[in-house]
C-alpha cells in the first residue's frame, strides 16, 4: 500500500461515522410535539366573553423534509381548544358553523435549529372574528421562543420540549390578549 491508499483507508470509515451519527441524530433524534405539553397552566385573563367560539388553526406541518419535529394544524387546534375551554375565554368552544366568534389561528414561521442547541422561535399570526358578519375584533403577530432547556433549567437540550414550550407560551399570550378586548356578539 502506498502512503495515499492508506490516508484513504484511514479517512473513509472516519467520514462514514461522522455521515451515519449527523443521520442518526437528525432522522431518529427528535421527538413528536404532543397537544398535551402545548397546553398552558395558567392563563391571567382580564374577563371572559360570552358566546361561543369556532377555532381554526393554518399553517402547521405534520413533517419536516428533514425529520425536524413539527407543529400539526390537527395538535395545534386540540391543544388552542383545551385551552380556550380551560381558561373560559369563551363559553364553549364550537365545532358548528353558528358560533358566535371564530379564532384563527396561522402558524407562519417555527424557527428551529437544524443543528446544534440555538433557541426556538415560533410566529403565529392570530385573528378574532365576530361572526356571522365576519368584523375583524383583534389581530396580533406573537413571537415566542425557548432556549430548549426547558423552564426548569435544566442542562439536557431538548428541541421538541422546546417547540412546545413556544407554543404553549403563543397559545397563553393569545388568550391573555383576547381576553383584554371589549367585544359585543352580534344582533341577531
Amino acid at each position: 500500500m502506498t502512503l495515499i491508499q492508506i490516508r484513504t483507508y484511514m479517512v473513509r470509515p472516519l467520514f462514514y461515522a461522522i455521515l451515519c451519527g449527523t443521520l442518526l441524530a437528525v432522522g431518529c433524534g427528535p421527538g413528536m410535539v404532543k397537544t398535551k405539553q402545548m397546553i398552558p397552566e395558567q392563563m391571567n385573563l382580564v374577563t371572559q366573553h360570552t358566546g361561543t367560539v369556532k377555532l381554526m388553526v393554518a399553517g402547521g406541518r405534520s413533517e419536516h423534509a428533514m425529520k425536524l419535529p413539527e407543529i400539526s394544524n390537527e395538535a395545534f387546534l386540540e391543544a388552542l381548544e383545551a385551552a380556550v375551554t380551560k381558561s373560559r375565554l369563551f363559553q364553549t368552544a364550537a365545532k358548528e358553523e353558528d358560533a358566535d366568534f371564530q379564532i384563527d389561528a396561522n402558524i407562519f414561521n417555527l424557527s428551529e435549529p437544524f443543528w446544534g442547541r440555538a433557541p426556538v422561535s415560533l410566529e403565529i399570526a392570530w385573528q378574532l372574528f365576530r361572526l356571522p358578519d365576519q368584523t375583524l375584533l383583534w389581530k396580533d403577530d406573537i413571537i415566542t421562543t425557548d432556549d430548549g432547556y426547558g423552564d426548569s433549567g435544566g442542562q439536557s437540550y431538548d428541541k421538541t420540549k422546546a417547540i412546545e414550550s413556544a407554543a404553549r407560551k403563543n397559545i397563553s399570550l393569545a388568550i391573555e390578549r383576547m381576553s383584554a378586548v371589549n367585544i359585543v356578539p352580534a344582533s341577531k
